[in-house]
Order: C-alpha cells, then sequence, then structure tokens
C-alpha cells in the first residue's frame, strides 16, 4: 500500500472521457488501495447525468483514511487529460498514454508497466502512442484503417501486448470507446471493448 496519500487531479474535456481512469481505480480498489474518487464540472462546460458521477466513490472513506484522492474536473482541455499532482501543482502530465505511464510508476505493484520486460514495455510504449496519434488524433480515414488493423490482430491475440492486460489495452479500449461508434466495431475488437 502506499505509505503516502496521493492527492491525483484530472483535468478533462466532456467529448473525450478519460475512460481508463475507471480501469484504474478499479484495479486500485481491488487490490485494496483506498481511492476516494469524486468528480466535479467546471461552470463553462455541460456535462450528461453519466458524467456526473463518472468516477465516485463506491465506498465512503474518510479524506484522512485514502491511499489516494482522485479528482476529476470536466473543462475545456485541448490534447487530452491534464493530470497534475496536487490541485496546485505547475507540473502537468498531458494525454492519455502519459497519464497511464504515470499510474503504472506510481504503483507498479497495481498495475504493470515499468516492471515489465525491455520488449514488453516497448511494445506498450508503441501502443500508448499509437492510441494517441492514430486514434485520438488521427482522421476518420486513418482511424477506421487502425481500427481495422487493431481487429486483425486481436483475432490473433488475446491482448495487444503479451500474455495479460497492460496499460496499452486499457488506454487503447478508452481511445477507441472515443473515436467509434462501438456497435459497429469489428468482431476481435468488440474483445477489447
Amino acid at each position: 500500500m502506499p505509505q503516502k496519500v496521493y492527492d491525483l487531479v484530472v483535468q478533462a474535456s466532456p467529448s473525450a472521457p478519460p475512460f481508463f481512469l475507471k480501469f484504474f481505480k478499479a484495479i486500485l480498489e481491488q487490490s485494496g488501495v483506498r481511492v476516494l474518487a469524486k468528480t466535479h464540472c467546471h461552470s463553462s462546460v455541460s456535462v450528461t447525468k453519466d458524467q456526473e458521477t463518472f468516477l465516485e466513490s463506491s465506498s465512503s472513506f474518510e479524506r484522512s483514511s485514502v491511499h489516494v484522492i482522485l479528482t476529476l474536473i470536466w473543462t475545456n482541455v485541448e490534447h487530452g487529460p491534464v493530470l497534475r499532482v496536487g490541485a496546485s501543482s505547475k507540473v502537468p502530465i498531458v494525454g492519455d498514454g502519459n497519464i497511464a505511464r504515470f499510474f503504472g510508476r506510481l504503483f507498479p505493484k497495481q498495475i504493470a508497466y515499468e516492471n515489465l520486460s525491455v520488449k514488453e514495455t516497448t511494445q506498450i510504449d508503441h501502443f500508448l502512442d499509437f492510441a494517441h496519434e492514430t486514434l485520438l488524433n488521427g482522421n476518420k480515414k486513418d482511424i477506421v484503417a487502425n481500427l481495422n488493423m487493431l481487429d486483425a490482430i486481436l483475432s490473433s491475440e488475446k491482448y495487444l501486448c503479451g500474455s495479460s492486460i497492460t496499460i496499452a489495452d486499457v488506454v487503447v479500449w478508452s481511445a477507441v470507446s472515443q473515436v467509434a461508434d462501438l456497435n459497429s466495431l469489428p468482431k476481435s475488437l468488440k474483445k477489447l471493448v
């Protein structure tokens, strides 16, 4: 368990929900890390009912008894979500992949990343960059081609990198959920989402 309390604040645009945060929250909670999660909405944006409670805690921990305080603030941000360690931090971590890497470094026992082999970490980095560059920031034609490429990979592999789920699978799933109609995905890609 973490020895100190981590206050993690993520700003994200309602038009690009950081679905990967839900997964990381669940993984931490399943491993016994006490997470206090909350969602706020800046007055400059409007959100759906589901987004109002996007990252709420299912447990009612006291702030003084938790390991992680995870706050999501819906607001207008460019270039993907922005994470700050503490609300007043001047050092942002920008983008789904970079935030996923941060979680992997902060919680290496719960979220495998750098504790894997060089080959696996390199593959993960490739797919994190792929999600950012070609899915979240690609044009429609390229997105369709890349969804088909992912489908081809997943037709013969259960996971994108190695024999178990990694942050690459989670971030790619989050990106696919943002850019594609989930009902019309190719067959093998549907098992990822």
